[in-house]
């Protein structure tokens, strides 16, 4: 049987500052600036400091940003109350629709009143 737990994650492994040499960056692997620098199936998860990596185990390098695997398919039941943490990764679809007038350079459809 495959091992589970801490034992069985990759350790983190900073290849130095744009390490293009080894591009594509496999799992845990870093410096990365953008998600093409990272493997197939990979992101970069851009850090501000001394985050930790999740996936990873070892000490992440102060700054450095790893490539890492997406996180686990989400629930689909709501939380009961909003996060306090803030996402390392920003989200690509908005949650909520936009409340903004659109802007158009045609005439309005609607008469004037």
């Amino acid at each position: 049987l495959p091992s589970s737990g801490p034992s069985a994650l990759p350790s983190l492994l900073f290849l130095g500052w744009g390490p293009s040499d080894h591009y594509p960056l496999g799992e845990c692997e870093g410096d990365c600036d953008n998600d093409n620098q990272c493997g197939d199936g990979l992101y970069c998860m851009q850090r501000n400091g001394d985050e930790t990596v999740p996936g990873c185990k070892g000490n992440a390098v102060y700054l450095v940003d790893y490539c890492v695997v997406p996180t686990a398919d989400p629930s689909d039941e709501a939380s009961a109350s909003p996060s306090s943490m803030l996402s390392s990764v920003p989200s690509t679809k908005p949650s909520f629709p936009s409340v903004s007038p659109s802007v158009s350079s045609g005439p309005s459809a609607l008469p004037s009143s």
